[in-house]
This record gives C-alpha cells, sequence and structure tokens, in this order.
C-alpha cells in the first residue's frame, strides 16, 4: 500500500482575504513526482469539502489528502461546488 503524509497546518489560513482563484494556486508542500505507468488512469473526486478551501468535518480532510496521496501514479482531480 502506497501513502503519503501530507502536513497541511498553517496553509489554511495563509491566504489572502480574496482567496486563491483555482486549486493551483494553493500552496502545495509535496510535489509527487509523475510515473511513467502504463496504468495510469484519471480520476475525478467530486466533494462538497475540500480541507484547503472549505472543511466543515473530516469529508474536507479525506478529500484533501486521498487526492494527494493517488496523485503520484494517477491524474487526480478534484471538483467542488462554487460556493459565493
Amino acid at each position: 500500500m502506497i501513502s503519503a503524509a501530507v502536513d497541511t497546518q498553517g496553509e489554511r489560513f495563509s491566504q489572502p482575504a480574496g482567496g486563491p482563484t483555482s486549486l493551483a494556486d494553493l500552496p502545495n508542500t509535496v510535489r509527487p513526482v509523475v510515473s511513467q505507468n502504463p496504468n495510469r488512469k484519471k480520476v475525478l473526486f467530486v466533494t462538497s469539502e475540500f480541507a484547503d478551501l472549505v472543511k466543515t468535518g473530516g469529508l474536507g480532510d479525506v478529500s484533501a489528502a486521498l487526492p494527494r496521496a493517488m496523485a503520484h501514479l494517477h491524474d487526480v482531480r478534484v471538483l467542488i461546488p462554487g460556493y459565493p
């Protein structure tokens, strides 16, 4: 089993009041190495919470950690609602 530990403490509130315009603008402490995996899949997570942007419970933690852990083997994207 492959696992990745990501320390997101301190990242959540370091954004300016306007916030990031996209997930690509978020700070990322872990840059996964993209493998040349012949079984590389495209994975889309659709979730209402994401720990770096919107979090009310444990779902936000999982929704942020799981895509990061899978990113070195697969093309992973996260889709969240456009909350006002």
